[in-house]
């Protein structure tokens, strides 16, 4: 696969289509020989490569093993590294009737153990690997996975025609095609039902927001089991019929050029990430024409995130030397519960941009004015999909203008949250006056301006790191839990801004009689935060006992925390801060002994669900 040239099918390919997989069959049968998924692996490596004939045959002939297994409306961890391996292991869940659970491989330790209880959340019946690393798989989570749990190596070597068998059974357009597991509660993890139905309704939406047409193709770093890498990345690219490269989301993390330098040589048109990656590229990518040509770029995303007005500005004005144009930015905004994507600009139109006053927005008015903080359009919504902006009480639906939480209904949105009836009643049940639709309560704050929704913050205490939710509670039990000399529930997270993006801070009481040093206790904090939730802090304090703001009912104030903390008013016994190059993400290192757990936490963090 060396050109990525793609000849578009008949107009009428999607005609009435029910499912990727019969979207899969028709372009297969149309043009089995046309290149569809380009893999980059690291330099030296050699890529691989998939045709839509090669997918189609490969995936049914896992499905049909699938089928044989018993597996289908089972749940089946897809426990692969990035690659082509995934994609026909996820489309031939799809064929079978299994319910797909992307997730990552397994490594000893904590993140073994948060895998072990989505697999126990989901009741797993089956794990999928390659068959050269299952083995390894199997004994990175020994003791996290169920006893009962079905190994089965699958994964570019099934190629040919599937064997004689009869044909597996998809499951209909309003089941469940796969679980999206987000990144909330360690201990209760919650999947997302996307059914075969909200997959095409949303591929459709990005298909016309992104102006996707025959001479399209894409790149992405994404993580494929992340709601961006796999909607965007992968079924996006099948859906609209054109050729697609995938990388390596490490190969991004240690070099971000690499990013820039596909785009240039595959002529890619239409590519994004979170904003955290176009901040790590103004700051630490030269421009250099030389080597990268960007004028092909029409469509950069950016979403998964806060979407930063002053990051696409440097953006754009570090690379235009190089041909990227403004223009081609696409802020969106989206989330895992509506399968991805909720709104978008409009390609080629730039980001909307507005300036508004920051003590009236605190007060929940969005106020234009000249000094004050920039905000990011995230678009419109696209044709089915419906976008309110309800008053905290969730009674009413409130004007352009004011602020309000972010409620979404339409086709995207999921069936709700696998084995949750508690939890999806109160995301998705939302209910307005006069109104019979089910609305998703997406947590988040915003505001239309012009029929442009902004989106202004977050409703709960969520923080939001390279596009992860993390979610404070958990990051302070687990620091609670990481040295004797911590207090119980002694500790506060929060979210703060540094350098166009939002990083994590851990404020933690010390015993007074404390025995360890200071030094000890920071390491054993940090690294007990890296190996559990798999994001690196910006900084981590310790304070004398009773220092963390209260409510009088003993709940901690974080938001009064974080305001003590920025101020320099809490009484700090030691801290450690991410020693960053000029605010640059990259700049943290790992903790001594913590490359490869720092790493993997970069990767998993930056798009985290």
């Amino acid at each position: 696969m060396t050109d990525l040239a793609f000849p578009r099918p008949a107009d009428d390919t999607l005609a009435g289509a029910r499912s990727i997989i019969e979207v899969l069959e028709r372009r297969a049968s149309l043009r089995p020989g046309a290149d569809l998924y380009l893999f980059l692996s690291a330099p030296g490596s050699p890529a691989s490569s998939l045709t839509l004939g090669q997918l189609d045959q490969r995936s049914l002939a896992l499905a049909t093993r699938l089928a044989a297994l018993g597996l289908r409306g089972e749940r089946a961890l897809l426990l692969y590294p990035a690659g082509t391996a995934f994609v026909e292991a996820f489309f031939a869940c799809l064929r079978a009737g299994v319910i797909a659970v992307p997730a990552y491989p397994p490594r000893p330790g904590r993140t073994a153990q948060r895998l072990g209880a989505i697999a126990r959340d989901c009741r797993a019946r089956a794990a999928l690997a390659p068959p050269v690393q299952i083995e390894r798989a199997r004994a990175a989570s020994r003791g996290a996975m169920p006893d009962d749990l079905l190994w089965v190596p699958a994964g570019g070597e099934e190629g040919g025609q599937a064997p004689e068998a009869p044909a597996p059974i998809p499951r209909g357009p309003g089941e469940t095609a796969y679980l999206q597991y987000t990144s909330g509660s360690t201990s209760r993890p919650k999947g997302v039902m996307v059914t075969h139905a909200n997959v095409m309704a949303n591929s459709e939406e990005i298909r016309r927001g992104f102006g996707h047409g025959p001479g399209s193709r894409s790149m992405s770093w994404l993580p494929h089991f992340h709601d961006m890498g796999l909607i965007d990345g992968i079924v996006q690219p099948l859906y609209s019929g054109f050729p697609a490269v995938l990388t390596d989301p490490a190969a991004f993390l240690q070099s971000p050029a690499s990013w820039l330098e596909g785009i240039a040589r595959h002529r890619i048109t239409h590519s994004g990430a979170p904003n955290f990656a176009y901040d790590l590229c103004a700051r630490r990518v030269e421009a250099d024409p030389a080597r990268f040509d960007l004028s092909c770029w029409d469509v950069a995303y950016n979403g998964a995130e806060p979407v930063r007005a002053e990051t696409m500005e440097r953006f754009a004005a570090r690379f235009a030397r190089c041909g990227f144009r403004r223009t081609s930015f696409y802020p969106a905004y989206g989330l895992a519960e509506a399968t991805l994507k909720v709104s978008g600009g409009r390609r080629g139109a730039g980001p909307t941009l507005l300036r508004v006053d920051r003590r009236a927005l605190e007060q929940r008015r969005a106020e234009p004015a000249e000094e004050g903080i920039d905000l990011a359009g995230c678009g419109r919504p696209g044709p089915g999909t419906r976008v309110a902006i309800v008053d905290p009480g969730g009674k009413r639906a409130l004007p352009d203008g004011a602020v309000g939480e972010i409620w979404v209904a339409g086709p995207g949105v999921a069936a709700g949250y696998w084995n949750d009836p508690q939890a999806a009643e109160g995301a998705f049940g939302g209910r307005l006056p006069d109104d019979p639709s089910r609305w998703l309560r997406t947590g988040d704050l915003g505001f239309f301006r012009d029929g442009e929704l902004f989106v202004a913050g977050r409703a709960k205490d969520l923080v939001i790191v390279r596009g992860r939710n993390i979610h404070p509670q958990d990051v302070e039990a687990t620091a609670a839990a990481a040295h004797p000399a911590l207090r119980p529930a002694g500790g506060a997270a929060f979210g703060v801004e540094w350098a166009g993006t939002e990083q994590l801070v851990v404020v933690h009481e010390v015993e007074r009689r404390a025995e360890a040093s200071h030094e000890a206790i920071l390491a054993a904090l940090r690294q007990a935060i890296v190996e559990t939730h798999e994001v690196d802090p910006h900084a981590v304090a310790l304070v004398r006992p009773a220092s963390v703001p209260r409510t009088t009912s003993g709940k901690v104030r974080r938001a009064a925390c974080r305001a003590a903390w920025l101020e320099g008013s809490l009484p700090v016994l030691a801290e450690w801060r991410a020693p960053r190059e000029g605010g640059a993400l990259s700049g943290a290192g790992p903790a001594p002994g913590e490359t490869s757990a720092w790493l993997a936490s970069q990767v998993a963090a930056m798009v985290g669900a």
